[in-house]
């Protein structure tokens, strides 16, 4: 697949780009200008209340909520171990 796009790309200075979430910037509220790592080792208690968002607010939170929760996980997981 990567070769195919890579062939064929219009874009090729996308072709081996990843996406990573940890420096994703908040845009709003309390932490505007901090990205979602620096949130999530600063301040365990907004990331505890931005996980427990339901329904509509979630719908503005959605990309760092995706974040803290893979990031509980793995921590979780590293715990244990």
């Amino acid at each position: 697949m990567e070769a195919f796009l890579a062939k064929h790309s219009k874009n090729p200075k996308f072709e081996n780009s990843t996406f990573d979430a940890g420096n994703q910037v908040f845009t709003y509220g309390k932490f505007k200008g901090s990205t979602y790592k620096e949130v999530f080792e600063k301040d365990k208690s907004y990331v505890s209340w931005l996980v427990q968002c339901k329904g509509e607010q979630l719908t503005f939170v959605k990309r760092a909520y995706a974040y803290f929760i893979n990031r509980i996980e793995e921590e979780s997981l590293t715990t244990e171990l």
